[in-house]
């Protein structure tokens, strides 16, 4: 990813405290290590955190590790401090009574003198705050590497979500939002959070690098998160997100993000949108987790709702979408519920469009939600009615594919001929394959020899309709 810039609704994430110093209470709500290139071998480094304004004041400066696998070791440090408040006037970070947010940044210059291509910037926050998942306390490490293409140029993922506060059995979904404006491919995963290099931290019987949280999920290939919490306290997690060449398929960065959960009593909802898009007029088909297809050139309207079931909270609604949906018409209500109406047509070229949502109560950062809505242009996908995942329970495992078979399980309700297709995300069908299946659950490997690296849409059609799902594929 080269440097461009990116404009965000809110943008609010990660952090760092100062080497060797422990700070009571210290545990950032989330913080990870991004780079950008400025020049061939040359780095902008920022260190992101997001954190409780009851926190105390953070240190002016930071030290980062580079090491390469060639042994190259040497340390820089980030200054040019910045610290963005949440901008309630409700919460702490302005004397308050609601939990508010602020966001710390510090950035500073890498220069590599060597020719190797594998570095490492690594960062130790100090100890983790007490926790319902993790035994003891342990030291919180952060880590990004940085993978050399043939330019010495490359960028990292721009995170741009923010972690806000979870409630006690309360829904919770939030898109990581990580970017990269020139279409690299990104893979979302849970990864064991680091006590150092080299050492894992120890989860508590019940909980595990997967299931930090019981019930959590994460999309690998959108960043959506989803649990609803059942238990209070603090949960320690990490996810991993790697880039890889649209080209080649090769790794080219390795983020490592960490999240600390902290659920709380119930004192506010926050919105929710129980149908996503609805009431759809024209050619738009869901494909995925709120992704549609749609075909070039075809006009189609839709309307998103979201409600909060606090009945006295106004909910507001911020999106990006007359941006990225050229000369589309987007009018939002605000209200309890409040409501976003969008009437687009299509461009008359193949591509893939993602705006984002970003709804809010009164309530400040306990009643947030962030969604993303993605748009592909492109025929090949056809317009038999979608069947609901019920039908089907088609999963894909493993997801990334990294192999020359792609496998997965469904389930039918009679024995049939399930028709089987490969698309591409422009619509284009690539692998199509016919086959009759028995009642009840069946599994079955798609040949996908010479398929590209990238990301691709699985689809099984009956006679009774269809369901689609993406899956990404690495070498």
């Amino acid at each position: 990813m080269k440097t461009k810039t990116w404009i965000t609704l809110i943008i609010f994430h990660a952090f760092i405290s100062m080497s060797f110093v422990t700070l009571a209470n210290s545990s950032p709500i989330s913080s990870h290590i991004e780079y950008y290139c400025i020049g061939q071998d040359s780095f902008s480094v920022t260190l992101k955190s997001f954190n409780n304004c009851a926190n105390p004041n953070l240190p002016d400066s930071v030290k980062i590790h580079v090491q390469s696998a060639c042994l190259d070791s040497f340390d820089i440090y980030l200054g040019n401090k910045s610290t963005l408040y949440s901008p309630c006037k409700r919460s702490t970070c302005w004397g308050g009574d609601l939990q508010g947010a602020k966001q710390v940044i510090y950035t500073g210059i890498l220069i590599l003198n060597s020719s190797c291509t594998e570095w490492d910037l690594s960062y130790s926050e100090g100890i983790r705050d007490s926790s319902v998942n993790l035994i003891g306390t342990p030291n919180a490490y952060l880590e990004t590497k940085i993978m050399m293409d043939e330019t010495r140029c490359n960028s990292s993922p721009i995170l741009m979500s923010n972690f806000n506060f979870v409630t006690l059995n309360q829904f919770y979904s939030l898109n990581i939002k990580a970017y990269d404006p020139e279409g690299a491919i990104l893979n979302y995963f849970f990864s064991s959070p680091l006590v150092n290099q080299d050492t894992d931290v120890v989860f508590k019987p019940g909980y595990s690098t997967n299931q930090p949280i019981n019930g959590i999920t994460l999309d690998s290939l959108s960043g959506q998160i989803e649990f609803t919490p059942t238990t209070l306290g603090k949960f320690h997690a990490s996810i991993r997100i790697n880039e890889y060449s649209p080209q080649l398929g090769n790794l080219l960065s390795s983020t490592l993000v960490n999240i600390m959960f902290e659920v709380t009593n119930p004192i506010n909802h926050s919105p929710i949108s129980p149908n996503g898009i609805a009431h759809i007029v024209g050619p738009l088909h869901p494909i995925g987790m709120d992704t549609f297809q749609i075909p070039p050139s075809q006009l189609t309207s839709f309307d998103i709702d979201f409600m909060d079931t606090d009945t006295l909270d106004s909910v507001s609604i911020y999106t990006n979408a007359s941006a990225v949906l050229q000369s589309s018409f987007v009018h939002t209500v605000s209200g309890n519920p409040a409501t976003i109406s969008i009437s687009w047509t299509a461009t008359n070229q193949n591509g893939t469009y993602t705006f984002s949502t970003t709804v809010t109560d009164d309530q400040c950062m306990v009643g947030l939600t962030i969604r993303d809505f993605t748009f592909i242009v492109g025929n090949g996908i056809n317009d038999v009615p979608q069947l609901m995942p019920s039908d089907f329970h088609l999963e894909i495992a493993p997801n990334p594919v990294t192999r020359e078979m792609l496998s997965f399980r469904f389930e039918l309700p009679a024995t049939e001929k399930v028709s089987m297709q490969v698309y591409n995300l422009i619509g284009t069908e690539i692998i199509s394959l016919n086959n009759v299946f028995n009642t009840g659950l069946n599994s079955f490997s798609l040949p996908i020899t010479g398929l590209s690296n990238g990301k691709y849409i699985l689809q099984l059609s009956t006679r009774n309709g269809r369901q689609t799902i993406p899956f990404l594929k690495v070498d």
